[in-house]
């Protein structure tokens, strides 16, 4: 991953989408709220050391329903 990588999601559900947050591991970088399209975008400053990352993102809906997915990186260099 670039030290500056885009991440992005795109979600919908027959409820509105409340919010998408997006965690490293345990720890949350980023929650975005409702948008019309449908598509939540933002730019990751990562930081930290080299190795395996685990990155998920969660939405949520105004019924209280989530769902994730997680997907793995390696970052080689700082």
């Amino acid at each position: 991953l670039p030290a500056r990588a885009p991440l992005q999601v795109a979600a919908s559900s027959n409820a509105a989408i409340s919010s998408v947050a997006f965690f490293r591991g345990n720890r949350q970088i980023k929650r975005l709220r409702r948008n019309a399209t449908g598509i939540y975008s933002f730019t990751w400053k990562r930081k930290g050391k080299r190795g395996k990352v685990v990155l998920t993102a969660t939405v949520s809906d105004t019924r209280g329903r989530e769902t994730e997915t997680k997907r793995t990186f390696r970052i080689c260099r700082r």
